[in-house]
């Protein structure tokens, strides 16, 4: 059985589209993916930090099949392009990550009340919108070519408990889980399964780049996990592969947490 079992985990799409791929879990994911032979299309804002991405997984793994775009993923028709480049350049992809996300425009921790508009419709555009719109053309481009493949969200354990002083970030990412669940339930016979993962407080530069007005909120998360640490972004990476590997098949519309035991 576990001779079986390390077959199927080894068995993994060969193109894999990565949203956030720059930085932190998105990253950590685009690497090992390369070490285990699969090509990596890496899309994410700044095109500055792209480059170094590719050029970190490229000494890593020095054969790596890599593309990187420079893409807002609220930008719709830009997904769509970037997802037909990709399939243009690398093949028809068959797997995809989307790890983009935002807390909100000012990195700030606030009660509802004192949000702004624009800090709210900034989290919900980038969170939920752009998810929805990777995800809907990574179906489309899955459909079309009828590969059975695996897209995993990351969404958040703010996503299923909520998060205090951050109702916006909170709102976006249960919106990230209804719509796994929803569109699992629309592509599970075509063979392409949907998953989501649900971080808790993990050490990447959304966290570690910026300094949250609330100065003892990290302190206090990390308080409250059982593990007593933040998780680091390969951590999760390892889950991600795993959703996206053959040792999976029959995960679907399932979140799975990641949290160190914050909400056991």
């Amino acid at each position: 059985m576990s001779l079986n079992f390390i077959q199927k985990a080894s068995t993994l799409p060969k193109v894999v589209t990565v949203t956030g791929g720059a930085s932190g879990i998105g990253l950590a994911t685009a690497r090992s993916l390369a070490k285990l032979g699969c090509a990596v299309s890496l899309a994410d804002l700044d095109a500055n930090k792209l480059d170094a991405a590719a050029s970190t997984i490229k000494t890593e793994t020095p054969e790596a099949r890599i593309l990187t775009t420079a893409l807002d993923i609220r930008d719709r028709p830009g997904v769509a392009r970037w997802i037909a480049n990709t399939e243009n350049q690398l093949g028809k992809i068959s797997g995809s990550f989307n790890a983009a996300g935002v807390a909100n425009a000012s990195h700030t921790i606030k009660p509802l009340i004192e949000t702004s508009d624009e800090e709210w419709d900034f989290a919900v555009s980038v969170n939920l919108t752009g998810t929805m719109n990777c995800v809907k053309e990574q179906v489309r481009a899955m459909k079309a070519s009828r590969s059975e493949g695996s897209i995993v969200v990351v969404a958040s354990i703010a996503g299923l408990i909520g998060l205090q002083n951050g109702s916006a970030y909170t709102a976006a990412k249960f919106g990230i889980v209804g719509l796994i669940r929803s569109v699992a339930k629309e592509t599970g016979r075509l063979g392409i399964r949907l998953t989501g993962i649900a971080p808790g407080f993990v050490m990447t530069p959304m966290i570690t780049d910026h300094k949250f007005e609330d100065g003892d909120f990290m302190n206090q998360i990390v308080a409250a996990t059982p593990l007593g640490r933040g998780a680091q972004p390969e951590e999760v990476a390892d889950l991600a592969v795993f959703l996206l590997s053959g040792a999976s098949t029959y995960l679907n519309g399932s979140i799975h947490t990641i949290d160190g035991g914050l909400i056991a």
